[in-house]
């Protein structure tokens, strides 16, 4: 019969080059070999056709190439690693967050109220960080790192409670690839949270709210048609606020947000790693053209290269790794940057033509009886001058002058000390007044000039910070009298004194008054400052 003649085909051993022969109705198929044979692959009705569709291997990336033999052609197939998509592997979906930054999503949800599933891969080497945030209406979704772990929060904006947590137990900030499949609902879905390919598979890391868990973050205004619900994704950590906006599609639902409806909290950081493989609802996510105002500090790939191998820091600063390529730099004084060290602090000239100059500046914070370091580069000629006075309403408490071309100064009208270095020598030098409770210890280029015992200076705010010179002449000439020379990178503890702001942000106190002084420092006989020389850049 016809199952005799189906046998009888594959008897006669049609397949070959390793084929398996499949009987079927009236006939047989060959299941080709997928193993090498000669270095071959073979296809065709009887596995007789050497597959050349994969000859000059055109997978990029890494692909894993399958020839084809269809409809009588050569053709291939590639299977692509991990980041990597298109029918030759040739478009990465690697990106990175190397700075704070977010990237909107836009999604094909009909009905947010319907769970929206999300699976991503990510490696980062930081402990905390906002993965990703959903946000439907009022109810703010979050994945983020917290300890290392991963964690799902969920958060009602105008609720009192806290948000109801969910957290997996491995610890994920290891430099390596993990993936995450979420499902994110609105307010009748439930929403959940698994690591995939997992130390922790065998015990289980998946984590779900039943859809019943929503009404304990407490009740809006009840339930709305879809249309009318406002919803949202983002990549990164946005901060997103009720009422921020801010994002094209979204600023006129958000304009009719009530004006005191609260923010939630602050992601505890901005995520710095890689994402790579995003998909939600089986689409594949990757970064929009770089002028995109859908997305914020995104990078394509992801650079394992350290920063600081660039030697990013300019002027001899230090480059310190902060962990997932970013970085900051330590500066030599005077300069400044946090990213290159490249902003010099403005110098100030006093006395320039013989002018009686001087500055003010006013303390905003109480110093208290603490640790308080005054620190400065002075340049001068000359051998005596009023350098720095701190005062209140009622005394000059700390007075620091030059003295026959030595620093000298006097704490509470008392006991006073002199360094040993001549500083009146027309170069830069690093002065430093460290005042310790009982005691106050004078610094010149870095090097200790003595200790003195005094009693405890109280500064508060409100006092004044007298520069080169006093208001009054004869109360200036008891101490030097006015300073010919130039101040630069002035400094009370880690604020500064600015006479002329430089582009960096600082923290800096207030100047109250700038008398005769002018900017830069050049000399009478207008030499360049490119002439004179730092004794020596310390950072205190």
């Amino acid at each position: 019969g016809l199952c005799e003649e189906d046998t009888y085909a594959c008897e006669l051993q049609p397949c070959q080059n390793g084929g398996v022969c499949d009987s079927q109705h009236g006939g047989y198929r060959c299941i080709c070999s997928q193993q090498n044979q000669d270095g071959r692959l073979y296809g065709g009705e009887n596995c007789t056709v050497a597959l050349l569709g994969c000859n000059g291997n055109r997978c990029k990336n890494g692909g894993i190439c399958s020839p084809l033999f269809l409809n009588y052609r050569h053709t291939y197939t590639c299977t692509c690693r991990a980041g990597f998509t298109g029918s030759k592997c040739q478009t990465s979906t690697i990106f990175s967050f190397e700075t704070s930054g977010y990237m909107y999503v836009e999604t094909q949800q009909s009905d947010p109220e319907v769970p929206l599933n999300v699976t991503l891969s990510f490696k980062t080497d930081r402990p905390v960080g906002t993965l990703l945030q959903r946000r439907v209406d009022d109810l703010l979704l979050t994945i983020e790192l917290v300890d290392s772990r991963l964690r799902l929060s969920m958060l009602r904006a105008q609720g009192t409670r806290n948000p109801v947590v969910l957290e997996l137990p491995p610890s994920v900030a290891d430099s390596q690839w993990h993936t995450v499949e979420a499902w994110l609902g609105g307010e009748e879905g439930g929403s959940g949270i698994r690591l995939l390919h997992s130390p922790c598979a065998e015990v289980g890391c998946t984590r779900e709210f039943p859809a019943t868990e929503t009404p304990l973050l407490e009740q809006g205004s009840g339930l709305r048609e879809p249309s009318s619900v406002r919803h949202s994704l983002f990549l990164g950590g946005v901060g997103l606020g009720w009422g921020s906006g801010g994002v094209a599609g979204e600023r006129e639902a958000e304009a009719a947000d009530p004006p005191d409806a609260p923010a939630p909290p602050s992601p505890a950081a901005y995520f710095l790693g890689c994402f790579r493989d995003v998909f939600v609802e089986s689409r594949l996510v990757v970064p929009a053209a770089a002028n995109s105002p859908a997305q914020v500090n995104v990078t394509a790939g992801c650079s394992d290269r350290d920063k600081c191998d660039d030697s990013p820091c300019q002027n001899r600063g230090h480059c310190v790794n902060q962990g997932w390529r970013s970085y900051v730099c330590e500066c030599y004084r005077p300069y400044e940057g946090t990213t290159d060290c490249a902003e010099e602090y403005n110098t100030a000239r006093f006395g320039n033509e013989d002018a009686a100059s001087y500055a003010v500046f006013s303390l905003d914070d109480p110093l208290g009886s603490g640790t308080i370091a005054i620190s400065m580069f002075v340049r001068t000629r000359r051998s005596s001058g009023l350098l720095l006075v701190l005062a209140n309403s009622t005394s000059q408490y700390l007075r620091l002058w030059l003295d026959d071309g030595r620093v000298k100064f006097q704490v509470n009208n008392l006991k006073s000390l002199s360094g040993r270095v001549v500083v009146s020598d027309g170069h830069f030098h690093l002065v430093t007044v460290r005042l310790e409770g009982d005691s106050v210890t004078l610094f010149q280029s870095a090097h200790s000039q003595g200790t003195i015992p005094v009693l405890p200076v109280v500064a508060q705010p409100g006092d004044l910070v007298y520069v080169g010179g006093l208001a009054d002449q004869r109360a200036s000439a008891s101490f030097g009298g006015y300073l010919k020379g130039c101040v630069q990178d002035l400094r009370i503890n880690s604020k500064r004194l600015q006479f002329f702001p430089i582009a960096t942000p600082v923290a800096s106190y207030g100047l109250v008054e700038l008398v005769n002084v002018t900017q830069g420092c050049t000399s009478d006989n207008a030499c360049s400052v490119s002439s004179w020389i730092y004794s020596i850049l310390y950072t205190y």
